[in-house]
């Protein structure tokens, strides 16, 4: 898909740096953008905005089913995003209150569009009420990435919200249409996948454009607005590695644009026949075979027990590198590995799968309490493995591990 005509370059493009400093509540200089300029401060105030987000989804949701008038469909959908969005605010609150830095992302490999039509779906019925129409244009089949699913909705929402009130203030209503397409940057590593919100509005002055992302900007004055929303959407972006600016339209109003990295995944060559080649991992009528990779032994037990339960065969290792000459003798239809544990990590280990059975690579899925660490989000960036954060639910443990050898199968029957 090429680029959507009549939309100039960019006329504006975040640093990275300067905002990592105001984010902590600093302007250049070391200034206080407001508040105490503590961090707890300054992720209460993000805390509240993107509550407040949810919150509003929730009371347009029961308003709509306290009106009597959808069917049972919709009404399941309500509940759905109901339910979805008191999940989101809970995750909100516990990492609030367990971390230093409640943003970091927890990555998954996940497909941008079924997000993005997720959240429009959650404000659809707000858009037409304000009289907005809803155009999506969507690249089909666009490859995965490593992102936070609930981030990205929050940076979704603030965008639609942004566009929504934009043209609802200047003309009562419009036109938002939402495009993604795959494009291609060798600079910067290969492709990206590209997401644009177009609005019909007024467009941006030159005056506001330079501070569009700036913590605590707004042009609401005393109409209300926190002139966060934005700022938050561009630290969460380049949390997950991507940027976002903003752009003029040549056409009349406005779009706000942002670019995620695609999910890198090695090519992989075919091994040839008895070179490093495992046998076939089932055959017809036998139970699929899980191999537990921790070096705790409580989680291995409970994982061991949780799996054999489920219908699975199961073997255990306390250590990387006896899985690696276990695999030697047998063979496996899906790996679950501890990404921290110490000699070999699981890092080392999926380089040497990678090695010596990389037709397993894509049947592993880790299992880390890990993920906010700079270099264990760049592994998981990178290699675009399946993982889970600890601690995880029975229940979702067991959906990952059929989803992930449901991929890896459907994977061998296309490669």
């Amino acid at each position: 898909m090429s680029r959507p005509e009549g939309v100039p370059r960019a006329q504006t493009v975040r640093n990275a740096g300067l905002f990592a400093g105001e984010w902590l509540g600093l302007a250049p200089g070391g200034a206080s953008l407001g508040g105490d300029g503590s961090n707890m401060g300054q992720h209460v105030s993000r805390l509240v905005h993107e509550l407040n987000n949810s919150l509003a989804i929730i009371s347009l949701q029961t308003r709509l089913l306290s009106q009597g008038t959808i069917g049972p469909a919709q009404t399941e959908a309500s509940l759905d995003i109901i339910r979805e969005q008191a999940k989101r605010m809970s995750q909100m609150v516990d990492d609030l209150r367990s971390s230093a830095d409640p943003y970091q992302p927890r990555l998954q490999t996940i497909d941008v569009n079924a997000v993005i039509r997720y959240t429009v779906e959650m404000q659809q019925a707000q858009l037409q009420m304000d009289n907005i129409a809803l155009v999506l244009d969507l690249e089909d089949a666009l490859p995965e990435v490593q992102a936070d699913p609930y981030q990205l909705q929050q940076v979704f929402i603030n965008f639609v919200n942004n566009a929504r009130q934009a043209m609802l203030e200047a003309n009562g209503g419009g036109t938002l249409t939402v495009t993604s397409w795959l494009v291609e940057n060798e600079d910067q590593g290969g492709p990206w996948i590209r997401i644009e919100f177009a609005d019909t509005g007024p467009g941006i002055s030159d005056e506001v454009m330079p501070h569009l992302f700036q913590a605590r900007f707004t042009t609401k004055g005393d109409r209300g607005g926190m002139g966060l929303g934005l700022a938050i959407s561009e630290h969460l972006v380049l949390q997950h590695g991507g940027r976002v600016w903003a752009e003029n339209n040549a056409v009349g109003g406005a779009s706000l644009i942002l670019e995620l990295p695609v999910a890198r995944r090695v090519a992989l060559a075919a091994p040839e026949a008895g070179e490093g080649a495992l046998p076939e991992c089932q055959a017809d009528g036998q139970e699929e075979r899980v191999l537990i990779i921790d070096d705790d032994p409580i989680i291995v037990r409970d994982l061991s027990n949780l799996l054999t339960e489920e219908g699975f065969q199961v073997a255990v290792t306390h250590d990387a590198g006896q899985a690696l000459e276990l695999l030697e003798r047998e063979s496996a239809d899906l790996i679950i590995s501890d990404l921290s544990m110490p000699q070999v990590d699981g890092r080392q280990f999926w380089r040497r799968l990678l090695e010596q059975y990389p037709q397993l690579v894509g049947r592993v899925l880790y299992f880390t309490g890990d993920s906010s660490s700079k270099e264990a989000r760049a592994f998981l960036r990178d290699s675009g493995c399946n993982w889970l954060e600890k601690p995880v639910r029975a229940e979702e443990l067991v959906q990952s591990v059929r989803q992930v050898l449901r991929q890896a199968s459907q994977s061998a029957e296309t490669g």
